[in-house]
């Protein structure tokens, strides 16, 4: 009898090395490089707004709807017109002629220049130019918007990141702590078994609870290195770069409904972009009803030819 308990002590005792290096394995896993560096929510979005793609490319288009919007493109300018042309010619003849006379001609020159100016300005298109320069501002108010509205989209990103790395490391540690009642029972029905107080039914079912914790332990570790992968994504750097961040939630006093609400109004990027697309379509209306106008059109020019 001694002996049987000695050699369930045994396997006892192997069983927990073997928990407990299981539960530090994916506890290292969880959270590499405890010494790393701590990302900040401030340093996470000063760097994802100063790396993201996405906002460049914005900024580039804001650039060029910013120099597009001039009176040139409008039509207010007039526009000018210069030639200029010049031909050299060398040529050497022979001519015989009936009466027997010859007429030789070498290195004959001659030389033409032909050169104008022509002047074209639109004085009145039935409005049309006015309503171009509406719709450049307007283009142009729209690049801008857009760019806000990607970065907005980029800190919402972020953040939403952010937050979720917070609260799948506190998910691990609640699988974790699962994870060791979890051998804790399972403990405690090899004891009853080895004392002869206990069924072979309750330690197969303790081992059943430590699969299916362990199971979800490792669900929730994949959650959290896909996340972190994620984060590295929207800060545009390398995937596999290391970073912890800090646990700690600050949550700021909720404001009324109704103020945020007369913000959202207001201030909504995509409601901006909403009404700013719909003045377009009304000076596209402008812009097609001005063609029922009169146009005046004045034309000068000046050629000079030797």
């Amino acid at each position: 009898m001694n002996k049987k308990l000695f050699s369930s002590g045994i396997r006892f005792s192997m069983f927990n090395i073997r928990c407990s290096f299981f539960s530090l394995l994916f506890l290292s896993t969880a959270f590499p490089g405890m010494a790393q560096e701590i990302l900040t929510l401030q340093g996470a979005l000063a760097i994802g707004l100063k790396n993201n793609y996405s906002i460049i490319l914005q900024k580039n288009e804001e650039q060029i709807a910013m120099n597009d919007n001039t009176i040139g493109n409008a039509g207010f300018l007039p526009s000018v017109e210069l030639n200029f042309a010049q031909n050299n010619t060398i040529s050497t003849t022979h001519q015989e002629q009936f009466s027997g006379t010859t007429k030789d001609v070498i290195n004959a020159g001659s030389s033409s220049m032909n050169m104008g100016a022509q002047l074209n300005w639109t004085l009145f298109d039935g409005f049309h130019m006015f309503v171009n320069k509406k719709m450049l501002g307007l283009l142009e108010d729209l690049g801008q918007n857009g760019s806000r509205i990607v970065i907005e989209g980029t800190v919402t990103d972020i953040t939403l990141t952010w937050y979720g790395i917070i609260q799948l490391r506190k998910l691990v540690r609640v699988a974790q702590d699962a994870v060791d009642l979890s051998i804790q029972r399972k403990k405690i029905a090899e004891a009853k078994v080895t004392l002869g107080a206990g069924s072979q039914l309750m330690l197969l079912q303790s081992t059943v609870d430590l699969n299916a914790d362990s199971t979800r332990l490792i669900q929730q570790l994949v959650s959290l290195e896909n996340t972190r992968v994620d984060m590295n994504r929207l800060l545009a750097r390398d995937v596999a770069t290391p970073f912890e961040i800090d646990d700690t939630i600050s949550i700021d006093k909720p404001r009324p409904y109704d103020t945020l609400l007369q913000k959202a109004l207001a201030r909504n990027a995509e409601l901006i972009a909403a009404r700013l697309n719909q003045s377009l379509s009304r000076l596209s209306v402008k812009q097609a009803q001005s063609d029922r106008y009169p146009q005046l059109n004045v034309n000068a020019g000046y050629n000079y030819n030797t």
